[in-house]
């Protein structure tokens, strides 16, 4: 990326998607057209007008990273984020070590919470008492879900999850702007490399 001070360049690329759980595949089936949409797999749809969806299909994140605590602090879409940034920095060639964490920075766009359905559906049947929703039981109630699973919803957890992962100790920032927060992810993070916040 060209502009005043230091020069940038994307130097690896790591994909999850609907098409394939890495850069080749998903490359392969872009170029042959294929489309990633398919009956909805991760829930019971049936019950819904639109039954289908782009979900990821077959993906495995111990068979790319395997820290099973780790992966245990992250829920599905972590995990994906988790598995691509893997597969770009083995892209790159690069890695922080113990002399460099500190100059590594990490920044992240991501969405809204990432609930499963299945959550939010354990936390609607808990929650209504004669067909009305009471959420003083969420606090008062003796919940019959693991309590981690709102810690795992939150968006700077996926963050979280790649500094642990890589062992970065410097700049660490994620970006909550829906649909934009991809690329002001990559805005802010070429600008943290040009001003020398991070390497």
């Amino acid at each position: 990326m060209m502009g005043d001070g230091r020069r940038v360049a994307v130097t690896g690329l790591g994909l999850v998607t609907p098409l394939g759980n890495d850069v080749a595949s998903t490359w392969e089936a872009l170029t042959a057209g294929r489309s990633g949409a398919a009956a909805i797999t991760a829930f019971d749809a049936a019950g819904f007008p639109v039954r289908i969806a782009a979900e990821v299909k077959g993906f495995d994140a111990a068979e790319v990273v395997g820290d099973r605590k780790l992966l245990k602090s992250a829920n599905r879409y972590q995990r994906f984020g988790l598995a691509a940034a893997v597969e770009a920095m083995r892209d790159a060639g690069i890695q922080p070590n113990e002399t460099t964490a500190s100059d590594w920075g990490c920044v992240v766009g991501c969405g809204m919470m990432g609930v499963d359905f299945d959550e939010l559906e354990a936390v609607h049947r808990f929650c209504t008492v004669d067909d009305e929703i009471e959420p003083e039981r969420l606090v008062n109630g003796d919940l019959p879900f693991d309590p981690m699973r709102f810690c795992r919803s939150q968006p700077p957890t996926g963050l979280a999850v790649l500094l642990r992962h890589f062992g970065i100790h410097g700049h660490a920032s994620s970006v909550h702007t829906a649909c934009a927060s991809g690329g002001q992810a990559v805005g802010s993070g070429m600008r943290l490399i040009r001003e020398g916040t991070a390497q």
